[in-house]
């Protein structure tokens, strides 16, 4: 068996609408798993990589879970609200172009 995981706080910290992780296993080499929970009315996030393409990924129940190529990298995340409007952000990288 094989398996990762953490206990929730019961409350997000001060300020905090997006809680991200990222994790790599053996079982899935080629795989970047992605996942993370929404503090706001939220349908969706989307995330955006370091070579600025983009992925949506529903939320349930305050949860969002998904793959990328191993290797890939995320910059930022956005809740989007049921219309597509951004209710929450939260930058995880500095963008390629402040990276110089």
């Amino acid at each position: 068996m094989y398996g990762f995981g953490d206990c929730p706080r019961s409350a997000p910290q001060p300020d905090e609408k997006i809680a991200f992780g990222d994790v790599w296993t053996y079982v899935h080499p080629d795989l970047l798993t992605i996942y993370g929970s929404v503090y706001v009315d939220a349908t969706s996030v989307r995330l955006t990589f370091d070579d600025g393409s983009t992925a949506i990924l529903p939320v349930v129940e305050q949860f969002f879970l998904g793959s990328a190529a191993k290797g890939t990298k995320v910059d930022s995340v956005a809740a989007l609200d049921a219309a597509g409007n951004q209710v929450a952000a939260r930058t995880l990288r500095p963008s390629r172009s402040t990276r110089g």
